[in-house]
């Protein structure tokens, strides 16, 4: 019996550009652009040699996540605590117009995004653990693969703290 340690490859990455512009966009579901697409083929090249995706189940991460799986024929997983954090009433909303509405508010959060969460929003302690147990469990699941995580930028950015 081996003592070797199991080495596990994740490749991160993050979404292309979404329909709709620079927005508010947490759990809001939009599509990719074209120009999302172009990024997201484009980064999908080369990478190859996954054994498995595994992806938000939010469109602008899922739609791509799909097509990669099937092009190259590997399983493709959703991993519903892979979501972005959702910023509750400011959801769908331009920095601009959360800006109008409540300036304080934005300033604060630019500040410290950590302990001013967004009215209604998901703090940054529980989106957090969210991610965490969702990244563990995914990666108990695949030990010993190489897997790609199709994603969010706050998402990378809690996996990679």
């Amino acid at each position: 019996m081996s003592d070797a340690p199991i080495t596990t490859t994740v490749d991160l990455i993050r979404h292309g550009e979404p329909a709709g512009g620079i927005k508010f966009r947490g759990h809001t579901d939009d599509p990719l652009s074209e120009q999302g697409w172009a990024q997201m083929r484009a980064a999908g090249q080369g990478g190859g040699q996954w054994q498995a995706v595994v992806s938000s189940p939010l469109r602008r991460c899922a739609e791509f996540a799909a097509e990669l799986a099937a092009s190259a024929g590997i399983p493709l997983e959703t991993e519903e605590r892979l979501k972005e954090i959702n910023f509750g009433e400011w959801e769908g909303l331009t920095h601009r117009e959360v800006g109008q509405s409540a300036p304080d508010s934005l300033d604060r959060f630019w500040r410290d995004p950590i302990r001013c969460t967004p009215p209604g929003g998901e703090d940054m302690d529980a989106f957090s653990a969210r991610v965490m147990a969702g990244w563990n469990d995914l990666l108990a699941r695949h030990a010993g693969k190489k897997i790609l995580v199709v994603a969010h930028g706050g998402v990378n950015r809690v996996i990679l703290c």
